[in-house]
C-alpha cells in the first residue's frame, strides 16, 4: 500500500463559491465554482486543462462578503485534478491577493 505525502502547509477549508477565472493574457474567462480555499491557494472545479505552472486570475467575492468588491487574485497552476480520464479541477497557489475591502 502506497501511503500520500501531505504536502500542503496551510489548512484548508470548504468553500463552494462562483469563481471567473482566465489564464493570464488571455480574454477569455471562465467561471466555474471553488472546492475549498486556504491561506496559501484553492481548489476550483472545473473541466478546463491548463499545464502547471501558468499563470492565472481568479475574480470572486467571499462567502460573508457577498455585497462587497471582488476578490482579485494573481494564481499558479500547481496541479490538475483528473478523475477517470477527465480533468475535473486545477489546484491553485496564490501569488497576489487584492480587494478594496480589506
Amino acid at each position: 500500500m502506497v501511503k500520500s505525502v501531505e504536502r500542503r502547509i496551510a489548512p484548508r477549508a470548504p468553500m463552494g463559491t462562483k469563481i471567473k477565472w482566465k489564464i493570464v493574457g488571455s480574454s477569455q474567462w471562465h467561471e466555474d465554482s471553488s472546492q475549498n480555499v486556504s491561506s496559501t491557494g484553492m481548489m476550483i472545479r472545473t473541466g478546463e486543462s491548463v499545464k502547471p505552472g501558468v499563470a492565472v486570475k481568479l475574480s470572486f467575492n467571499l462567502p460573508n462578503l457577498k455585497f462587497q468588491d471582488p476578490m482579485i487574485v494573481e494564481a499558479e497552476v500547481v496541479r490538475q485534478v483528473e478523475r477517470n480520464g477527465r480533468h475535473i479541477g486545477l489546484g491553485l497557489r496564490f501569488l497576489t491577493l487584492k480587494s478594496n475591502n480589506l
